[in-house]
């Protein structure tokens, strides 16, 4: 995996450690983010090969159910401190509007958990696509093999008890996937963990 197609994201995270404050204030959603980092740096250290598809879908599911941990885990945080999580920034960060959120990733790692648990639906694909990470480092326009979340099928996520995207959100997402790989879309996403995390022991710390 090339750390550089995560566009800075994934490095900013992995070489910044969380504040000690965050660690002490938040110790619950700072344990789920780490295990969400330890998950996503697994599946990234799996070579391109086909061979590895299984355990690259199990890696990147244990990835997404840590992820959605840190939500859940940051509630009991606030609730040990005697503050209400309603109005924290982790509850404005997941009940960001489509138009606030415009790939609308937060509300779809639920989704596409939801999808692993409840259709097998595999998380990733393994396809040649041509970036333009390559054309910026001057390697020209000629494709190569990378991970790939698997675009969401709207039949199936229609058919979840309470999904969190609408048709038009996929459609959103999925045009996001077609240009993200994994590394870039796991990055981008715990950097926003990471920063609300942050923010959040901010306020309690206030």
């Amino acid at each position: 995996m090339l750390w550089g197609d995560s566009a800075g994201f994934w490095e900013t995270v992995y070489g910044n450690p969380l504040l000690d404050a965050t660690r002490r204030l938040m110790p619950a959603s700072s344990d789920r983010f780490d295990e969400a980092i330890f998950f996503a740096k697994r599946a990234l250290e799996e070579p391109a090969h086909h061979s590895n598809i299984n355990e690259l879908n199990w890696l990147v599911g244990a990835h997404l159910t840590a992820f959605i941990g840190i939500t859940d885990a940051a509630k009991i945080d606030y609730e040990r401190a005697g503050r209400e999580f309603r109005c924290s920034p982790f509850e404005l960060e997941v009940k960001l509007l489509p138009d606030e959120d415009p790939v609308s990733a937060n509300r779809a790692y639920r989704d596409l958990r939801n999808l692993r648990t409840h259709f097998a639906v595999p998380l990733v694909v393994l396809e040649q696509r041509c970036l333009v990470y390559d054309i910026a480092r001057g390697e020209g326009d000629r494709p190569k093999e990378r991970w790939y979340f698997k675009r969401v099928d709207w039949e199936l996520v229609r058919q979840l008890n309470k999904p969190r995207l609408c048709e038009l959100d996929v459609v959103r997402f999925n045009r996001y996937l077609n240009h993200h790989p994994i590394i870039d879309v796991m990055g981008q996403m715990l950097f926003v963990a990471y920063a609300v995390l942050n923010q959040s022991a901010r306020e309690l710390d206030a």
